[in-house]
Formats: C-alpha cells, sequence, structure tokens
C-alpha cells in the first residue's frame, strides 16, 4: 500500500524546528507526501535546495501560537488541512507525524523572583499550547480510526491510520537548573502529559507519543543563555565553554537522531519514552 506521509512541524523557521522539518523533508521518500510548517515569521522556512523531493507539497502556515486568544482558531484550521489531506489521498495508508517543538526560553530568574506575568507567558507557550495542539491531533486520529481513515468501516486493510506526537523535551524536563524553574517546569509538564496521551492509547500501535531531548544543541536559543544576566552564572559558564570547544550539538545530527526514531518503525522506541540525543538508541526514561 502507497504511504500518505503528513509532517507537521511547529516552531519550524529556525532552530531545532527547523532542522527537523528540513532533515524530514529530505528523508521522506513516498510517492505522495506533505509538509505543514507552522511558525511566527514565514521567512524562507525551507531553503530551495531541499525542496527537490518527492513530496507533494509544503505549506507554510504563518501563527502565534504563543497566543491563546487566538490559539483555537489556528489549530482547528490546521487540523482541518491535514483532515483533508488524508481525505485525499484514500488510496494510502496515511502517517501522520506531529512534531510539538514550539517554545521559548522565557526569563531567567530565580524562582523567588518569578512575576505573575513571566510565569502566565511562560507557561501560556511552552505548556498549555503545546498540550493543546497534542490533544487536537489525538483527536484527529481517534476520529480518522474509527472511520477507517477514510469514511469506511474500521479494520479495512486498505484504510490504516498511524500517527507520531513528539513532544520536543529537555534535560530541564527531568533535571532542575538554577534560574530555570519556570521553563522547567513547563517542560517537565509536556513530558508527563505526553506520557499521558501514550498511556491513555496504550495497546494501539498505531498511535505513539516521544518525548525526545535533543541535546545542548547550537541554536540561537543557546545565544540567549550565553548573553543572559538573570541565567545562572554555573550553567552560562558551562554553555560558555561548550560553544568554545565545539561542545554544542550540531542541529542536523540531533534532527537526524529523531527522524531516524520517528521512521524506525514500532521497536525504535516505546511510546511515551523520553530519549535523550546523547542515549543509547532505544534508551528512554520510564
Amino acid at each position: 500500500m502507497k504511504t500518505n506521509t503528513i509532517l507537521i512541524v511547529t516552531g519550524a523557521s529556525r532552530g531545532i524546528g527547523r532542522a527537523i522539518a528540513e532533515s524530514f523533508i529530505t528523508t521522506i521518500a513516498t510517492t505522495a507526501s506533505s509538509a505543514y510548517l507552522i511558525s511566527r515569521t514565514l521567512n524562507t522556512l525551507i531553503p530551495s535546495s531541499t525542496t527537490s523531493t518527492s513530496l507533494t507539497s509544503i505549506t507554510s502556515i504563518n501563527a502565534d501560537l504563543s497566543s491563546l486568544d487566538t490559539l483555537e482558531a489556528t489549530v482547528s484550521s490546521l487540523v482541518s488541512k491535514v483532515q483533508q489531506n488524508i481525505s485525499a489521498h484514500k488510496d494510502h495508508h496515511s502517517h501522520v507525524i506531529f512534531v510539538n517543538n514550539a517554545g521559548s526560553l522565557g526569563s531567567l530568574t530565580p524562582l523567588s523572583d518569578t512575576t505573575l506575568s513571566n510565569l502566565k507567558n511562560s507557561l501560556d507557550f511552552n505548556l498549555t499550547s503545546s498540550c493543546y495542539l497534542s490533544s487536537k491531533f489525538a483527536e484527529l486520529y481517534n476520529n480518522n480510526k474509527s472511520n477507517g481513515s477514510n469514511g469506511c468501516s474500521n479494520g479495512s486493510p486498505d484504510t490504516k491510520f498511524t500517527m507520531d506526537i513528539c513532544n520536543i523535551s529537555s534535560l530541564a524536563a527531568v533535571q532542575p537548573f538554577k534560574t530555570w524553574g519556570v521553563y522547567c517546569a513547563g517542560k517537565a509538564a509536556r513530558d508527563m502529559y505526553h506520557r499521558t496521551l501514550a498511556l491513555e492509547f496504550e495497546g494501539d500501535g498505531d498511535f505513539r507519543t516521544l518525548n525526545y531531548a535533543p541535546g545542548p544543541v547550537d541554536t540561537a536559543m543557546q545565544g540567549e543563555i550565553r548573553e543572559s544576566e538573570g541565567c545562572d552564572k554555573e550553567t552560562k559558564d558551562y554553555f560558555i565553554k561548550a560553544k568554545k570547544t565545539g561542545g554544542l550539538v550540531k542541529p542536523t545530527d540531533t534532527a537526524m537522531r529523531v527522524v531516524g526514531l520517528l521512521l524506525g518503525g514500532k521497536g525504535a522506541f516505546k511510546s511515551g519514552d523520553h530519549v535523550d540525543f546523547f542515549d543509547k538508541q532505544g534508551d528512554g526514561i520510564e
């Protein structure tokens, strides 16, 4: 059966999100595939050198996922586009891959100095928005699975439907860092949300979640940490040294690791796992 791979990446215009989008687009080699790239800026999301692939289409979507006032409408429109894509490929096995990446470092400060505004803004974006997106894609899976993915009776061999939701996590989800408290809390809660989502679909091998920690990646966010006046000095000095000595992870390297996990079949990871870039293949935090 032909495969219709549908890739969705949030925060796709720069950093890890961009690297993951580019790696997926140059790796996927199916007869009918599409990518939906979401970002607050549309500054040439994917270079022209990567467009000569087998993808049917690459759609750039301008959206501010940090704004809860418009989030519901934004997500509804996105999910509708994906549903239309699935329905348009009734003779294909649809594999939806949602990379839940968008987020921000926020304000680095001791928790005793945290303001209500900083707390709300960070958690609105890093937690509420992210979790809502994943829940709506889980709903999309349920709706298609119950209808045989294409409006046919469930269990038809011609209507197979699979979904992978990848939450871009962090070491900060499992280890506290001074002055990073709000960021750590958001990442830890995201991990637990996606672990719970995996538990709710336990036994359904066609639905998986993955909490992927990409390592200390050499991106603009790393630059923010090194230049931050509020960041804990020991942590800041560590990353300054890592930058100087080549100790940061290349975006392309971590992107290819997560692409390998998500396209590696059912044995690549256990649904709900937390997998770090530095883990051995298959390792995770139970």
